[in-house]
């Protein structure tokens, strides 16, 4: 059940159904008098909740003043992964690499998710690997880590590409993007958002075109900036993530981009 909702979570599935889905599991959960295993879906629960703009406080990565550990002591390990993935899931989809991403990403490579939950490192190393190519710029060993985590992101293609491949192609546009390779930034970009539209990675295809679009941005080339980040606006509706498409809408708005979508 709770990986179940996990895996659901992972690659994109529509937020508001995988909110009903975990709402009734924890009533039957209740029912079942198995309290304790409600728990676990937690801080899948609040992830939702946070993304599709309806609460979920308890699991935003910013300003925090106390460490992770301290709020999940009483935890099992692998409980306290699960809320740390979801954290920096969310940090990296809310564009909060800088500081709360940086310090979950660390948290989460120092620890042993891979035997307690295997089926997430994919995207560990996914998140990781985009934080430290944002960051290599400015760090050998950031780029380093970037490269490792491409390395492993490309033998799990070889195994299984429809679940992978958007992800490498994702993670060489950042790190040509970070070394100021642009146009090769952008036509991996660009497969990262084909691939992931074919495999049905909705929440990956939307950040994708979010993050082109910011490279764009960056580069003063407004009109494909509009283009990249109406289409992501489009998909983040389609996820369900209102706080993503306020923030974008808010993004463009202060940028004097007139989007290519009706509200």
């Amino acid at each position: 059940m709770g990986c179940h909702c996990a895996l659901r979570f992972y690659v994109g599935d529509p937020l508001p159904s995988l909110l009903d889905s975990l709402l009734h599991y924890t009533e039957l959960l209740q029912a079942y008098g198995q309290p304790t295993m409600r728990l676990f879906l937690d801080p899948l629960i609040q992830a939702c909740l946070y993304l599709t703009g309806r609460g979920g406080a308890d699991l935003l990565v910013s300003n925090e003043k106390e460490p992770i550990r301290q709020q999940t002591e009483s935890w099992q390990d692998h409980m306290y992964l699960w809320v740390l993935l979801s954290k920096l899931h969310i940090a990296v989809y809310m564009n909060e690499l800088e500081f709360a991403g940086r310090g979950l990403a660390a948290e989460l490579r120092n620890s042993k998710l891979e035997l307690v939950l295997p089926y997430a490192c994919k995207f560990k190393y996914f998140y990781d690997g985009i934080i430290a190519a944002i960051m290599s710029q400015r760090s050998r060993i950031c780029r380093w880590r970037a490269r490792k985590r491409l390395k492993y992101l490309q033998k799990s293609a070889l195994r299984c590409p429809e679940n992978t491949a958007n992800k490498v192609f994702f993670l060489e546009a950042e790190l040509a993007a970070s070394a100021g390779q642009y146009d090769r930034a952008s036509l991996e970009y660009e497969k990262a958002i084909e691939y992931a539209r074919k495999e049905h990675y909705l929440s990956e295809e939307a950040l994708a075109c979010e993050r082109l679009a910011r490279m764009c941005l960056s580069l003063g080339n407004t009109s494909e900036a509009t283009k990249y980040f109406s289409t992501a606006i489009k998909l983040y509706q389609r996820w369900g993530a209102k706080v993503k498409t306020d923030q974008l809408r808010e993004l463009c708005k202060r940028e004097k981009l007139h989007l290519e979508i009706d509200f």
